[in-house]
C-alpha cells in the first residue's frame, strides 16, 4: 500500500478523480486555477469527489464542509472551497 502526496487540479466542473479514501491536505490557488493536494493511496480504486466552489455571497448548500478559502489577485477574488459531509 503505497501513499503519496499528488496534485490535483479543482477544474470548473469540480469534479476530481483520485484514488478512493484520499486525504485532503491542503487547497490553494496557483495562477488563475485551483489546486488539492492529498495523500492517496496509490493501489486504491479510483473515485470521482465532488467539491463546490463559491464565490463570496453565494448561499452555502445544506450537507457540505468548508475546506478552504483562496484568495486570487491580491483578494480581488476569492474562492471558498466545500466538499459533501460525508467525503473522505
Amino acid at each position: 500500500m503505497a501513499k503519496k502526496i499528488f496534485k490535483y487540479e479543482i477544474p470548473m466542473s469540480c469534479q476530481v478523480v483520485m484514488p478512493s479514501g484520499a486525504f485532503i491536505l491542503h487547497i490553494d490557488g496557483v495562477g488563475n486555477k485551483l489546486f488539492v493536494w492529498a495523500k492517496v493511496d496509490t493501489d486504491a480504486p479510483l473515485e470521482t469527489k465532488e467539491f463546490v466552489v463559491l464565490n463570496t455571497g453565494d448561499e452555502v448548500p445544506n450537507g457540505f464542509k468548508h475546506l478552504k478559502t483562496v484568495l486570487f489577485h491580491g483578494g480581488s477574488t476569492v474562492r471558498h472551497v466545500f466538499l459533501p459531509v460525508l467525503s473522505k
